[in-house]
């Protein structure tokens, strides 16, 4: 008897650690939900597997995405079920339960692996784009598994091949995260013995990044995606959205202040240890977090923070393992579960008793905006589909393309509406995402805008000609512009005439 007591003593950290990881992955799977530009993507998504190419409106090449690796991952499942939103979140959900396994698995004391969990489990960003449907949750599989590279038990320089193959698909995931893992990619580089050969292994290690960018050059016609010239090329003056991306990261303390708080304790412990790895860790993120400063932040509050904040807990995690103090670690993990509860809304909560979180100079909370009509467990049911006004909207344009053939309508907001409309609708997103020759214009009023959504003018000419399928632009260089798009976007990828413009006018 007193063999078999303490046998299952001996199992009771164990026990205890999965219960904890479960309660985690309940408060992310209780939150489970669908952004509006998930669907720009899923759009893409169903095009491709339906046989219409990588394509937004099917008659024309237009990259609406950032994370070539995210619309492969899901063209694949979307391939075997055809559906979109259980499939997405599915997938999301499982890239969140493996990170949360594989992470558990690496660290070794109860207390330390509990603080870590709570950490997690009360930040509201990393909970909530864990679903969402966008990239985030790859990147958190991704980053959590480059990062144990660096502390393995083989030296950071013999895992180089691996560290550098993993960057390559962060890039592929979100192209300006390799702002983050920049410095310690340098430092791993320069720990190698013979330089060239580690070029000749980097390049390799990197080819999946290397051969998507040229695959997309040639496809698209552009050396960046469409999102990135609809975003940046907006007129705004930096100052000001330099002020946008300030106001971007203060948004956090009002809505979500452990989140930001971790980020800031993990700079200041990486810069502040003898451990060059970590020291160039904080780096990344210095590098990151001014980047998304410089370009204004985001509408969705916290989705640009998640991954800053999955690896600063990371980072925190191996100061924990340096400091084996448990008195500390309850203390702190005291003080993570008060700030988790200040929140306006805690995690583990679906919403605010009192409504929508108050936006902040442009910035939401997009998941507790959206939720409501497309929360996996939203009204304590189980749902299968979203219920939003914009499905509705776009089954109605889908009918109408049905009895009058192909139709051109311009809308905002283009993601639910535009999965729903189908192949035969041509959208005009007047944002710019998923419009090529809109993207390449400036703001219709620059003295009025939100972050993120860059409104463009359509005119009258511009309809006409997609009607028509001639140009008719009265505007001499928006007439140019025009055709720049025609030839990069509709013409056969394979068109020569096509491949020597695209080569000579790089853009």
């Amino acid at each position: 008897m007193a063999v078999s007591i303490q046998s299952y003593k001996k199992h009771i950290p164990k026990i205890l650690r999965w219960i904890i990881l479960f309660l985690v992955f309940f408060i992310i799977l209780n939150r489970a939900w669908m952004s509006d530009d998930a669907y720009i993507t899923l759009r893409t998504v169903d095009n491709f597997i339906n046989g219409y190419g990588l394509t937004w409106n099917v008659n024309e090449r237009v990259e609406v995405y950032t994370h070539p690796l995210w619309i492969l991952l899901l063209s694949f499942f979307y391939f075997f079920t055809h559906e979109a939103y259980l499939t997405t979140i599915i997938v999301s959900l499982a890239l969140a339960l493996f990170t949360l396994i594989y992470l558990q698995s690496k660290i070794k004391t109860l207390h330390h692996f509990i603080l870590v969990f709570l950490v997690l489990g009360f930040s509201n960003a990393f909970v909530d784009f864990a679903t969402s449907g966008l990239e985030n949750v790859l990147n958190y599989t991704l980053f959590t598994i480059i990062f144990f590279q660096f502390f393995d038990k083989k030296e950071p320089k013999e895992n180089y091949f691996k560290i550098v193959f993993l960057a390559g698909l962060i890039g592929m995931t979100r192209l300006d995260l390799l702002l983050m893992i920049f410095p310690v990619l340098i430092y791993v580089f320069f720990q190698q013995p013979n330089k060239w050969q580690a070029i000749t292994r980097g390049l390799l290690a990197i080819s999946p990044l290397i051969v998507w960018e040229i695959f997309s050059y040639i496809y698209y016609g552009y050396m960046f995606p469409n999102t990135a010239y609809a975003k940046l090329n907006n007129g705004i003056p930096g100052n000001e959205l330099l002020l946008q991306g300030v106001l971007y990261i203060l948004a956090t303390i009002k809505r979500d202040p452990l989140t930001l708080l971790v980020i800031l304790s993990s700079i200041i412990f990486g810069l502040s240890t003898k451990n060059i790895v970590l020291r160039l860790w904080s780096v990344g993120i210095i590098f990151y977090l001014a980047y998304v400063m410089k370009i204004g932040g985001d509408f969705m509050i916290g989705r640009f923070l998640t991954v800053p904040f999955l690896v600063s807990v990371l980072m925190l995690s191996q100061s924990l393992i340096r400091k084996q103090n448990i008195p500390k670690t309850i203390l702190t993990g005291i003080f993570v579960i008060a700030l988790g509860l200040i929140s306006p809304i805690p995690s583990f909560r679906q919403f605010h008793p009192d409504g929508f979180f108050e936006g902040f100079y442009g910035i939401a909370d997009e998941r507790d905006v959206y939720f409501g009509g497309t929360g996996l467990l939203r009204n304590k049911d189980f749902n299968i589909k979203p219920n939003i006004v914009w499905v509705d909207q776009g089954k109605n344009l889908n009918t109408l393309s049905d009895s009058f053939g192909k139709q051109i309508f311009a809308f905002e907001y283009v993601g639910f509406l535009g999965y729903y409309a189908g192949k035969d609708v041509y959208i005009i997103d007047t944002l710019g995402i998923g419009n090529a020759y809109l993207a390449h214009q400036p703001m219709e009023d620059i003295s009025n805008w939100r972050i993120g959504h860059y409104k463009r003018e359509v005119t009258e000419d511009y309809i006409q000609s997609l009607t028509l399928g001639k140009n008719l632009i009265q505007d001499k260089d928006l007439a140019i512009l025009y055709d720049d798009v025609v030839i990069r976007t509709q013409l056969l990828v394979s068109n020569k005439d096509r491949l020597e413009y695209i080569i000579s006018n790089l853009r």
